[in-house]
């Protein structure tokens, strides 16, 4: 009976040493996933913050209730838009013809 008692014992440490072996690789995973949880947070709040600044700096509204001065600003950044986009165009346009042509590329 004696050797039971030991050979219980020897079960009981073996199964108290494996859950608490259990618990420390959970905690491992719990905290890897906390501070994930932070980072997304920090994320969060900086993209907020980036939204909020942008509403603040472009004072986006829609376009149904901008009035007619807004309207031409809006117009003339458009027309601003348009022209880069055009120079710019131009541009790549010129330094593609510049490039070697590409036996594979059939330009």
């Amino acid at each position: 009976m004696d050797s039971r008692k030991v050979d219980y014992d020897t079960l009981k440490k073996a199964d108290t040493l494996a859950r608490q072996t259990r618990i420390l690789m959970d905690q491992v995973i719990l905290d890897g996933i906390m501070k994930e949880l932070e980072r997304d947070k920090a994320y969060e709040k900086d993209l907020r913050k980036m939204q909020e600044h942008n509403i603040r700096n472009y004072n986006r509204k829609p376009i149904s209730d901008l009035n007619l001065e807004d309207l031409l600003v809006f117009k003339k950044n458009l027309e601003n838009l348009q022209v880069d986009l055009k120079r710019k165009r131009a541009e790549l346009e010129a330094s593609s013809s510049t490039l070697p042509k590409n036996k594979n590329n059939k330009n």
